[in-house]
């Protein structure tokens, strides 16, 4: 994906357009994806890896220009790191205001139907989200630009990345920290549905 937001050439920049163009598939995957349909166990299963997958696909799509966008908006790399701080400020928030409110909100919206509750209040979380995907888009400009004169090649891009140890880490340590927050945020629902209603 870094590959083709890279090589991205619009009006509106290169990293800048995929924000727009993946709201619409966001929100439609992520309401799917909450979504439970009256269907076998085995058809439940393909149809949660199947929505499941789409889901991380487009979360792809529009997550990795917006963690590029950063790198184009401005050549001074103080600038960048407090971009770099405010967005991790956001995420942390976005990650405490889902754990902190999910399980509230699905009572609520699914008032005893808990299939409907989580797809109602994933609809409200995927409309916010959409919302903050489109300021982000509607506020930013790329600054940055490649020189005209510029070529590349993506065989010879990949056959330096498969050569750069540094790199290699990076990714190695991205997938770790990725299985983390996923494991973390999965354990912590897990807890306040099962183990802190248990205690009462």
């Amino acid at each position: 994906m870094g590959v083709v937001a890279d090589r991205t050439k619009t009006r509106m920049g290169k990293f800048r357009p995929w924000l727009l163009w993946m709201i619409i598939p966001w929100i439609v995957m992520g309401i799917l994806t909450f979504t439970s349909f009256d269907l076998s166990p085995t058809g439940k299963l393909v149809y949660a890896y199947v929505t499941y997958t789409l889901l991380t696909m487009v979360y792809t799509m529009i997550n990795i220009p917006y963690s590029a966008l950063m790198g184009v908006m401005t050549a001074h790399s103080e600038d960048r790191t407090v971009l770099a701080s405010f967005r991790f400020i956001g995420a942390f928030s976005g990650t405490f205001f889902v754990n902190g409110t999910m399980l509230f909100l699905v009572g609520f919206f699914g008032r005893g139907n808990e299939p409907l509750g989580f797809t109602l209040t994933v609809t409200l979380y995927a409309l916010m989200a959409a919302g903050l995907f489109f300021m982000t888009f509607a506020t930013t400009k790329e600054r940055i630009k490649a020189p005209e004169t510029q070529k590349t090649s993506l065989a010879r891009d990949l056959k330096a990345l498969v050569k750069n140890g540094p790199w290699l880490v990076m990714i190695a340590v991205s997938i770790l920290t990725i299985m983390w927050i996923a494991i973390r945020g999965g354990a912590t629902i897990h807890f306040f549905k099962y183990a802190s209603s248990s205690e009462h």
